[in-house]
């Protein structure tokens, strides 16, 4: 998915890659990336994790399409002073699409 932020459009994907990088930046394990989306979800989450978040999907999805990261947390949150509702919806959306539907999907490493 591509949002318009920082004045271009950019890439922005939810997976493993951007939930590992949002735990570096937070010092969190997978318990507490789990509290963060329900912060999400709430409204209740601060606005450094939540800039923290967004940099995360811009982050993972740059690296994933091997594309230059050219920004760094501050321009993240530099450019939320800014964005605009389609675009904030895009972000929410895509962060909603990455999260558990509720299936039991065995993977091939969780024995």
């Amino acid at each position: 998915m591509f949002i318009n932020i920082g004045k271009k459009e950019r890439p922005i994907k939810f997976g493993t890659n951007a939930t590992a990088k949002f735990c570096e930046l937070e010092n969190l394990d997978l318990s507490g990336y789990a509290l963060a989306l329900f912060q999400v979800s709430k409204g209740t989450i601060s606005g450094t994790c939540l800039r923290n978040l967004i940099y995360a999907g811009l982050y993972a999805a740059c690296k994933s399409d091997k594309l230059d990261v050219d920004f760094d947390v501050y321009d993240v949150g530099d450019w939320m002073d800014t964005l605009d509702e389609e675009n904030a919806n895009k972000i929410f959306n895509a962060l909603a699409a990455s999260l558990p539907k509720g299936e039991k999907k065995r993977k091939r490493w969780q024995r």
